[in-house]
């Protein structure tokens, strides 16, 4: 990066000053993560946009637990936070007033020696940040994580038996795909959408996400991101969740085949192209669930009857296929004369109920 572009990037990005950082502390932003010196004291050049700031405390004494936060940086905004070593962690943002919090914006450029630059350079990580984060806005991070914008590794969600209290805990919208059906429904309706999860899908659609398929693919975003950087298993549950949702709500395909499902297949091909090799096998690979999913998914797809509608997902498909068969070695197949109704061989945590006639 030549110095003109740099001097570019340290006015217009945003940057993150920790103070007192202890010498071995396990600093992420997004898709990178160092371990710290002596002279470190932030990040700069951040790219204005939402961002998560994630730490370990790097001592093999400390039982090692992931903490982040989310941010959304403004172009020149300086985010101050200090070190608590009692407790091994950052101090909360109130710890900093606001006259210190204006004197080091005011004085950033003496800080300059000992930021860490945001990786820009090669672009891949911030390209590959965006592609994990493009549908999360800082509403949707208020609401899920409330005023602190911050998450744990041991924080819950509402799959937990405890309810979250306090606001304490990862706000995510509940989806019981156990109860996908109306409530007092009865009969054949309860069977069919205890299987087509169709009717979950338009009632979270109305009522937790305001009709905006934009806001459910930023949940998706933040399960995938809260799991794989922050290490918090609420954000796979949820994010497994949205995946089954997605998939199994065939009614819904022909409505939303331009415009959810499109951007579905990116967000999850994205999301599969970022995992290490130990996290897809431990975790995404358990139980085989995904390719059972996008099998099922690709099945219906596969059933209609070909339109404008359905060009573009089909496409999407097409090239989901290549991609999960040269990094995967799935083979999803894309021929209606070779699926099958797969919704019968649902079984597990999930199964649905199913009422005899």
């Amino acid at each position: 990066m030549d110095q003109q572009t740099a001097n570019l990037l340290f006015d217009k990005g945003g940057f993150f000053v920790l103070l007192d950082a202890p010498t071995n502390l396990e600093v992420g932003i997004d898709t990178t993560m160092w371990t710290v010196g002596p002279r470190f004291k932030g990040i700069k050049l951040i790219p204005p946009g939402v961002h998560f700031v994630y730490y370990n405390s790097g001592r093999p004494t400390v039982s090692e637990m992931r903490t982040g936060f989310f941010h959304d940086f403004q172009s020149g905004e300086v985010v101050v936070r200090q070190w608590d070593p009692d407790h091994e962690q950052l101090f909360p943002a109130s710890h900093i007033d606001s006259d210190q919090q204006r004197r080091i914006a005011s004085d950033i450029r003496s800080f300059d020696p000992f930021l860490g630059s945001y990786p820009l350079d090669p672009p891949k990580p911030f390209q590959m940040w965006k592609c994990l984060s493009g549908y999360i806005a800082a509403p949707l991070i208020h609401r899920i994580f409330g005023g602190s914008h911050a998450i744990t590794s041991a924080d819950g969600g509402p799959y937990d038996e405890t309810p979250i209290r306090d606001n304490q805990g990862l706000a995510f919208t509940m989806i019981d795909l156990k109860r996908s059906f109306p409530s007092g429904a009865q009969g054949s309706v309860v069977t069919k959408y205890s299987q087509d999860k169709s009717w979950l899908l338009t009632h979270l659609l109305e009522t937790a996400w305001n009709n905006d398929y934009r806001q459910l693919l930023g949940e998706m975003q933040l399960g995938f991101v809260c799991l794989l950087m922050g290490q918090n298993f609420t954000g796979f549950e949820h994010w497994k969740r949205i995946v089954h949702l997605v998939c199994l709500s065939n009614e819904c395909i022909p409505d939303l085949a331009a415009t959810l499902y499109p951007a579905f297949i990116d967000v999850l091909q994205h999301q599969l192209a970022a995992c290490p090799e130990d996290f897809y096998t431990d975790i995404i690979m358990a139980d085989n669930f995904v390719v059972q999913l996008l099998q099922t998914l690709a099945n219906h797809v596969a059933q209609l009857p070909s339109d404008e509608r359905l060009a573009v997902l089909q496409s999407k498909l097409g090239r989901l296929k290549a991609f999960v068969h040269d990094q995967f070695g799935w083979t999803l197949s894309l021929n209606p004369c070779l699926t099958h109704d797969s919704d019968d061989d649902e079984t597990g945590e999930y199964a649905p109920v199913v009422v005899e006639l």
